[in-house]
């Protein structure tokens, strides 16, 4: 199975053929207007509608707000094809960037103000690559490297505070009120039954303030790798391993305060939707008897496989989370959004911006207003293009 999930995880498409009752339904929008609300022993439970069904609720500027990378007559400042990039945004609108061994900051039209570290030892720079970059309120930008793990703060302009090495792994999103969310292992992996690990909220100078529990871990040996769904929310963060079609939402302190359901059913992959999916994977410079033998290698253990609810959790600052769905072709991965309230507004369909299968676009990050999409330009560098959006939950 390992060998199989880092041959799969990459593809860039898939066909996906149910066997469920889920895919025979008409294929019907579903007012995103209501919800089922109860208590259950003082946690929430809101049920929405099959998200599958919900209308398109977000559209998208046809011209990007901003524009970061692309070819330079200074080549330091171009965004690394070799590396991560996460991004993170400042109240005053400024755009970090993590760019392998470096931290930039830009305005909010894309302008470079300040880039902050080089890879070394010492103060200033990064012994292993930026994993990822958050923002803890008002304004103090932490850089976690994996991985070390280290993370370094910063201020204003990216002002060196300091640099603190902690035990275990940080997580991209995984900012919180006070410090940043970390789990116990260093690369967690869920099997077919699923795993978990203990997360704890460091301070920005690493060291441990409090555990919140045991939470789904990372699946990055699976046919489907994702990361960790975890994420930071005004007040607290929310939680999901993306096999079933919920996530939940905790306090500060860990505490269950809502799970968030939809009525969708889980959808299995057919033996020829799992002998698509490795040909595509393998390519044609694979000979004819390998290719067979991988194929018949990857149906007989994915026989009875279910697709993943979702396979990417992102929040923004006003408390909406995002889920991506598994990736059904070429071109960027659909959403759904739901606002604070664990409410279903509708989805995402960020392939309306128009980006070329070759450009390997795919979503960076969304933040309150804009989308961020990293992709290859027809010079082959790396852009970040970011597009406002809006919301709107009445959407047909």
């Amino acid at each position: 199975m390992e060998y199989l999930g880092r041959l799969l995880a990459p593809a860039v498409s898939m066909v996906v053929l149910c066997t469920t009752a889920a895919c025979t339904e008409p294929s019907v929008d579903v007012p995103a207007g209501s919800a089922i609300r109860r208590d259950s022993a003082g946690i929430e439970i809101v049920e929405n509608a099959p998200a599958r069904h919900a209308g398109i609720a977000v559209s998208f500027d046809s011209s990007p707000a901003f524009e970061i990378g692309g070819i330079s007559r200074d080549p330091d400042t171009e965004l690394s094809t070799r590396a991560s990039h996460d991004i993170a945004f400042l109240p005053d609108g400024g755009i970090v960037v993590s760019n392998g061994h470096q931290v930039r900051l830009h305005d909010a039209d894309g302008s470079l103000r300040a880039m902050f570290g080089r890879q070394g030892e010492g103060p200033g720079a990064f012994t292993a690559m930026i994993w990822s970059v958050c923002v803890v309120p008002p304004d103090t930008i932490l850089a976690v490297e994996v991985p070390a793990p280290r993370v370094t703060a910063l201020v204003g302009d990216l002002q060196f505070v300091s640099t603190s090495a902690f035990t275990g792994r940080g997580l991209p999103r995984g900012c919180v009120r006070d410090g940043f969310i970390t789990s116990n292992a260093p690369f967690e992996r869920i099997g077919e039954e699923g795993t978990t690990s203990t997360y704890v909220v460091r301070g920005a100078d690493g060291v441990e303030k409090r555990t919140i529990g045991e939470l789904p871990g990372s699946n990055y040996a699976g046919i489907f790798a994702r990361e960790a769904g975890i994420a930071g929310v005004p007040g607290g963060f929310v939680a999901a391993d993306g096999r079933a079609f919920e996530y939940r939402r905790y306090d500060d302190e860990g505490v269950l305060r809502a799970i968030v359901r939809t009525r969708d059913t889980v959808a299995a992959l057919s033996d020829d939707a799992v002998a698509d999916l490795v040909s595509r994977r393998l390519g044609a410079s694979v000979p004819a008897a390998q290719r067979r033998v991988l194929v018949a290698q990857a149906v007989g253990q994915m026989r009875d496989s279910t697709v993943p609810a979702f396979i990417r959790l992102e929040t923004d600052n006003t408390g909406r989370v995002w889920l991506s769905e598994p990736r059904m072709g070429p071109g960027l991965e659909a959403w759904t959004v739901f606002d604070a309230t664990g409410q279903l507004l509708g989805r995402a369909e960020p392939s309306a911006l128009g980006f070329p299968p070759e450009s390997r676009a795919q979503v960076a990050r969304w933040s309150d207003s804009l989308v961020v999409i990293k992709y290859l330009d027809d010079d082959g560098a790396v852009r970040l293009s970011g597009f406002r959006f809006r919301v709107d939950p009445t959407a047909p």
